[in-house]
């Protein structure tokens, strides 16, 4: 079990924090790259099962939500648009960020993109050539997540723990 919580899925405005080691961390349809007719993502698995708990009844993991709202920035998902095709392990292993200010998925001259790991390393570029990117990635703990969402002027807020 990580010490502190960590982030390990986005779907919207909320944020999913597990304290299970991130390659550890499943959920239904995680395997799947998310393409145009694929948004079968789901949300990470909690501890039910008894191999779930320790023998005091404890979990052996825990899974915070967070609903987050950012008015300062635009920042997006990589299922939340078209042309990026990952799925949650990668994503999870750092392969993009889970949330961005940049673009994914159009090249330095505005082509939108079908872009795919396979054809290597995805580079998140600023809209605009003062734009200064804001990456979130997986693995990033819940203070940290907290601290660059209010820096940006937004906020957060736990809603199950």
């Amino acid at each position: 079990m990580a010490s502190e919580p960590v982030l390990c899925y986005v779907d919207g405005d909320t944020a999913y924090f597990t304290t299970l080691s991130l390659d550890l961390q499943q959920g239904d349809e995680w395997g799947k790259c998310n393409s145009p007719s694929c948004h079968e993502w789901d949300d990470p698995y909690t501890p039910i099962r008894p191999e779930h708990f320790n023998q005091d009844g404890s979990p052996k993991w825990r899974i915070i939500i967070v609903k987050w709202i950012c008015w300062g920035e635009d920042l997006k998902a990589p299922n939340e648009e078209y042309g990026l095709h990952v799925n949650v392990y990668e994503i999870n292993s750092k392969a993009v960020p889970w949330l961005t200010n940049g673009d994914l998925w159009h090249d330095e001259e505005g082509n939108m993109l079908d872009r795919w790991l396979d054809d290597g390393p995805i580079e998140v570029l600023p809209w605009s050539p003062s734009q200064k990117i804001v990456n979130i990635f997986a693995g990033t703990t819940l203070e940290e997540f907290k601290r660059i969402i209010e820096s940006l002027g937004g906020s957060i807020k736990i809603l199950e723990e």
